[in-house]
C-alpha cells in the first residue's frame, strides 16, 4: 500500500514538474460567426493558449481570444509592469528598445 502511495506521489511530483515550454503551441480557430474561407480580418482571427496558474504548476486555463485582443492584452501588461518598474525607481525598459 505504502509503495502504491509513493509511486503515485512520484507520478504527480513528475507531471507537475513539466516545464510550461513544453506546452503545445497555441492553436488557431476560427471565431464565431465568421466564415471558414478565410474572409475574416486577420485581427479577428480566434486564438486559444494554455495559460498557467501564477503560483501552481498544476492549474492550466485554456484561453481563447482574437489576435487583436491577445496584442491589447500583451500591451496592457507591458504597462503594468513599466508602471511597477517605475514606482520602484527602475528604468522601464533597460534594453533601450
Amino acid at each position: 500500500m505504502a509503495a502504491s502511495i509513493f509511486h503515485s506521489f512520484l507520478i504527480l511530483v513528475a507531471s507537475a514538474a513539466q516545464s510550461p515550454a513544453q506546452s503545445p503551441p497555441p492553436t488557431v480557430a476560427a471565431a464565431p460567426g465568421v466564415a471558414s474561407n478565410g474572409s475574416a480580418a486577420k485581427g479577428d482571427e480566434r486564438i486559444c493558449q494554455d495559460e498557467q496558474e501564477t503560483g501552481s504548476r498544476l492549474v492550466i486555463h485554456h484561453v481563447c481570444a482574437t489576435r487583436t485582443q491577445w496584442a491589447e492584452r500583451r500591451r496592457d501588461d507591458r504597462v503594468a509592469v513599466e508602471k511597477n518598474q517605475t514606482q520602484l525607481g527602475l528604468p522601464a525598459n533597460p534594453s533601450g528598445h
